[in-house]
This record gives C-alpha cells, sequence and structure tokens, in this order.
C-alpha cells in the first residue's frame, strides 16, 4: 500500500496519528491546493486506508477519519 501511494521509503511509527500535531485546512495561497496531483494522492491514499481501518484498525479509524476533514 506505501509502494502505491509512493511512501515506500517512510518510517514506522507507534500510533497513527500525533496527538501532539495541529492539523490547519489549507487556503488559496497554498501551492498544493490547486495541484490536482497533490490531490488525488492525498484522496487515494485516504481511500486505500478507509478499509483496514473500518474493519481491522480502530486506532487508524480515527486517524483516516481526522486527515478525511482536510480533503480538498
Amino acid at each position: 500500500m506505501l509502494k502505491l501511494v509512493g511512501m515506500s521509503n517512510c518510517n514506522p511509527i507507534a500510533t497513527p496519528i500525533d496527538p501532539n500535531v495541529k492539523l490547519m485546512p489549507l487556503t488559496d495561497g497554498d501551492l498544493c491546493i490547486s495541484n490536482t496531483k497533490f490531490q488525488h494522492d492525498y484522496l487515494s491514499g485516504l481511500g486505500k486506508l478507509m478499509y483496514p481501518a473500518v474493519t481491522t484498525r480502530p486506532d487508524l479509524a480515527h486517524a483516516v477519519q481526522h486527515l478525511s476533514q482536510f480533503s480538498i
């Protein structure tokens, strides 16, 4: 799954989302908001995480739900 979204070299962590990180929505001035490839990759990655989040990983479900709020 990581290879499909281009993150095969990422470092593993113990928790799905850092509770101390404050996420902010993108604005029109941000570079990646107009980048359709970024939008596709972000939504594709979230979609790939939906099945394991709903069926086997309740801890991952919270992270996916939180990140879904920022889908463009």
